[in-house]
Order: C-alpha cells, then structure tokens, then sequence
C-alpha cells in the first residue's frame, strides 16, 4: 500500500471525493471523520462521441508518487524506458537520454529492435535489440542513437556561414558511403571538418565518407574572411593619388626653377 498527499492535506477543508459508480477506486481518503470510505484516487474508462476511447484518471489530492505515476502510464499503454526511479529520461524515435545522479547499472527498456550507437563514447554498443545495459559513473548524461537494424544513422550539420548538401540525421545501409557538399556563403569560407571530433581540412567542396559502417556526427565548420584580408584587397585595386599629385607637383617646381636659373644666366 501507498500512502501520498501533501502536508497540508489534514488541515485542508472541504475535502473533495469522487462519487461515480462507473469510476474505479484505487485508494481512498484516510483523514479523520471520513473513515476510509470516500474515494480519493479512481479510474474511468471514456468514450467519445466519435467512438474513441480514453483514460481519465483522478487524484484528489496533490503529490502523486512517481510509482503511481509510472503504473498509470503502463495502464494506457506507454512505453517505459526505465524502471528507476531516480533517472531522468528523455526519448524520441532517434534518441534516448538518460541523466541521473546515482551511479550503478542501468537497463533501458526500447520500444523496438535497434542498432545502439553511444553518442558520447563514439561506438556502437548493441545490434538488433531491444535492450541495453551499461553503468552510469556517479552525476551523469547518457546519448544513444537508435537506428533501424542494419542501418546507420549520421549525423551532419554546420555553424554560421554556409550550408551543406545533407543536413540533420542521414540514415545508411551499413557499408554505405556517405557523400555530402558544402557551400560557403559570401564573406566566408570553409575552415575545417569536425569529424567525430577530429579535425580534417577538405580540398574540395565536398567529403565522401566511405564503407560507413558506425555512426558518425559531421560539423562543417565555416569562418568569416578577416577585416585586414579585405582591406588589403582593395587596396591592391586602388590607385594612391595624392603621392603622385606631391611627386608632380615637386617636378613641376624643380623643372620651372632650373629654366629660370639658365635663363638668368643667358642673360648674362
């Protein structure tokens, strides 16, 4: 048995209980004066008028234990990931997050048969299952991949600057080869790759990532071209009038003042 509710709920007035002979009681209200017989938490199976059917589910006090919480999703048939309940899960058709700050082993429960890759470690940790085991070290964040058996997912993306051909995640047969373009945009050019953290500096525009047979994360990373670099262009285009103004100028008096001195000097 289970016992919840908030502190509160003892000096709290009116107590509100629920009086439905469709409702299913799960527990009841034990505060003083209404000995153990009004209903505190029930279940109700819905039917809309379309025909479609739902689970309501109602607490009548507040702080629900996470247990209860858990038994209510695997009654309307959600999937659970992790029977501990001390973690922190956060999934979706590609990814599966685990954060906890309790070290141990842990089984994660997926909703289907996938190929593992561990996001972090950079290795594929399962095939074609259903399940995986590993230990978490203490206050830690576990990323997996998933991909379909037989396939690998990649992942390609890029910072400010330019665009690539594949963007996001790009799924493979294994053994594939994984061919992506880049194009920077004006003002900027291509710096490097961040293939699974190691740098590579392309001659081309674009990568071939060749018999792909693990998971892959690809960062396309782009630079803006420097102040001094466009500066200089356009001064290698620009002409300096005003030295050459000066120069003639200081020709121009030289000259007069040589004719005017043999001049002057014919005279004689």
């Amino acid at each position: 048995d289970v016992t919840y509710g908030a502190m509160e709920y003892a000096t709290l007035a009116p107590v509100i209980a629920i009086n439905d002979s469709q409702a299913t009681t799960i527990a009841v209200h034990e505060k003083t004066g209404l000995d153990g017989t009004y209903a505190g938490l029930a279940v109700k199976e819905m039917t809309n008028m379309d025909g479609s059917t739902w689970t309501s589910i109602y607490s009548a006090v507040p702080v629900v234990p996470t247990a209860l919480i858990r038994n209510m999703m695997k009654h309307t048939g959600c999937h659970i990931y992790d029977e501990n309940r001390s973690d922190i899960i956060f999934a979706d058709s590609n990814y599966v997050a685990v954060h906890s700050l309790f070290a141990g082993e842990r089984t994660i429960s997926l909703p289907g048969t996938y190929t593992v890759y561990d996001v972090f470690n950079r290795e594929i940790i399962a095939e074609s299952t259903n399940e995986i085991t590993f230990n978490m070290e203490g206050a830690e964040t576990r990323l997996f991949r998933l991909s379909e058996p037989e396939t690998i997912q990649c992942y390609v993306t890029h910072n400010e600057g330019g665009s690539t051909s594949e963007q996001g995640l790009v799924t493979l047969k294994q053994g594939e080869n994984l061919k992506f373009k880049f194009k920077a945009d004006e003002g900027y050019s291509v710096n490097y790759l961040l293939i699974d953290g190691e740098k590579v500096v392309p001659k081309k525009d674009s990568y071939t990532l060749k018999d792909v047979k693990e998971s892959h994360t690809v960062i396309v990373k782009y630079t803006k071209a420097t102040e001094e670099k466009q500066v200089g262009a356009k001064a290698k285009k620009t002409i300096p009038i005003i030295p050459i103004i000066c120069i003639l100028a200081a020709a121009g008096v030289i000259t007069g003042g040589v004719f005017f001195w043999s001049k002057k000097r014919k005279k004689k």
